[in-house]
């Protein structure tokens, strides 16, 4: 089982599901959150997902899209910056 679990807030928050990519003995769990309008109560967003047996001896690493294309955007924004520099 894997389980998101993020910290409490009084936003609308939604855990989305996006893909499992397997890489040799690695799992890669892909996930994206979506963070809407303020409520007038706080959650404690989570997402569980069961996996099937086949993945029990898999690392599991997970990847949230956001984060990951923030990431991303940094590195091309530094890649540009260095190429520049030359």
């Amino acid at each position: 089982m894997l389980a998101i679990v993020l910290h409490v807030t009084n936003l609308a928050t939604e855990i989305i599901p996006d893909r499992l990519e397997e890489q040799g003995d690695t799992l890669f769990y892909f996930y994206d959150a979506k963070v809407g309008e303020a409520q007038s109560y706080s959650t404690q967003p989570i997402s569980l997902i069961i996996l099937d047996k086949k993945y029990a001896d898999k690392q599991v690493v997970m990847v949230n899209e956001q984060v990951k294309d923030y990431y991303a955007a940094i590195d091309r924004y530094l890649t540009e910056q260095i190429a520049r520099q030359k």
